[in-house]
């Protein structure tokens, strides 16, 4: 009985295995403090009477991998500091060259509506991370758009957030924005971010593999134990 319980427990504690076992890769990054952002930005939302949204490249060179989370330097203007109505942070592919005229092209995932007013922006850049997104990508392809998703963001005219331009722009990649969410520009800035992503670190296989091996023998060895059990005889039989 007690071996079982060993057994089961096993079984149980694999998933937590592989949950520690896993590599955080960076596959954007412009830096995490005050110097890696400049006082310009692009805008996000309603901005005189427009919508603009806003999309920032970047290149996946691990082959299969989940995006895990997207930190983005974000603020509001000073003159008006809060901002209103839902957004959508959203995953597209690519077309063009990154660097060059790269655009976003088919939505591949997104996060749904995101309340503006509840990130409680300032004037003052604050590093807003979007966490636990699980975007899948198959390793087929390699360019990408994140994509600051602003149609249900409306008047007044002051409607937006700042998304922070980086410095000094990230080498081979480039920003897009859209007033009508069909028709995108490239522009040469790039956004400050960082884009974290998700593989299995190859210790995992092996842990798993040993796990399951040493589980498999036990039960093995426990089968042997019973048939070579020897049978009670009762006396005067």
């Amino acid at each position: 009985m007690k071996s079982r319980k060993w057994t089961v427990a096993f079984f149980l504690c694999l998933p937590l295995f592989f949950h520690e076992a896993r590599a955080d890769v960076l596959l954007y990054d412009t830096g995490t403090t005050s110097s890696d952002y400049s006082n310009a930005g692009a805008v996000v939302g309603y901005n005189g009477t427009s919508q603009f949204s806003r999309g920032q490249s970047f290149t996946n060179n691990q082959g299969a991998i989940a995006i895990s989370s997207i930190k983005v330097w974000l603020s509001v203007l000073a003159a008006s500091p809060s901002v209103s109505g839902t957004f959508n942070l959203s995953l597209f592919s690519s077309t063009g060259t990154p660097g060059s005229n790269a655009l976003p092209l088919t939505q591949l995932a997104t996060t749904g509506p995101i309340n503006a007013a509840g990130l409680g922006l300032t004037n003052t850049a604050q590093l807003i991370s979007f966490d636990n997104l699980n975007w899948t990508l198959d390793g087929s392809a390699s360019n990408y758009f994140f994509v600051f998703d602003a149609q249900n963001m409306t008047g007044p005219s002051t409607n937006y957030f700042i998304w922070q331009n980086s410095v000094p722009a990230v080498a081979g990649q480039n920003a897009a924005y859209s007033t009508n969410f069909s028709t995108w520009s490239h522009t040469s800035v790039t956004g400050a971010a960082q884009v974290y992503g998700v593989v299995p670190e190859p210790g995992t296989w092996l842990m798993m593999s040993l796990g399951l091996s040493m589980a498999g023998s036990c039960f093995g060895f426990r089968a042997i134990r019973r048939r070579a059990r020897p049978v009670a005889v009762s006396p005067g039989r």
